[in-house]
């Protein structure tokens, strides 16, 4: 344990010990172990680091795509199947998560979007023959290899997760 945690369990143990002592309800086991529980819980995510920046989702793409940044539009096109080829002519594989956190941030940060909008958005087009469907996978880490082992490949993930084996993509978002 390192010191914040045990400031933080010595304030639960205080703090248990001055309600069970002065209040009637807190004298059950069941009222006991509640409060116990949500002591515990407290002390929990009080103590575990949060980085924001490990946290934000960032485009990335095999080390070979000539392309450094991206506009709003563009990012949208791709992930929408709307543009399918890099600049150089090179084809874009785009690879998206199928669901999860870091699904939900880049469609509602990167493509403005909601999950199922954007579910029913593929579904129609490959059921129309519009367009192919991207590839997909429920974890980064394939999402991560896939982008690093395939030419023209996209992708999103963490920022805490991005390893030297792609690169990173800015996004500029377009002046109105």
């Amino acid at each position: 344990m390192n010191r914040t945690q045990d400031r933080f369990l010595i304030l639960a143990m205080t703090l248990e010990a001055r309600w069970f002592g002065s209040c009637e309800v807190f004298q059950t086991t069941s009222a006991r172990v509640t409060v116990n529980s949500i002591l515990q819980l407290f002390l929990c995510f009080a103590t575990t680091p949060f980085d924001a920046e490990a946290n934000r989702v960032v485009i990335v793409a095999h080390r070979d795509v000539r392309v450094d940044s991206l506009s709003d539009e563009d990012l949208r096109a791709i992930f929408f199947g709307q543009r399918l080829y890099w600049q150089e002519g090179q084809l874009i594989v785009p690879i998206v998560l199928t669901s999860g956190p870091t699904h939900e941030t880049f469609l509602a940060t990167c493509l403005q979007e909601t999950a199922p909008l954007f579910r029913t958005f593929w579904m129609h087009a490959i059921f129309t023959g519009q367009a192919r469907a991207p590839k997909a996978t429920s974890r980064e880490e394939i999402a991560l290899a896939f982008v690093a082992e395939t030419p023209g490949a996209v992708g999103y993930v963490r920022a805490g997760n991005v390893s030297n084996r792609v690169k990173i993509i800015s996004v500029n978002p377009v002046d109105e």
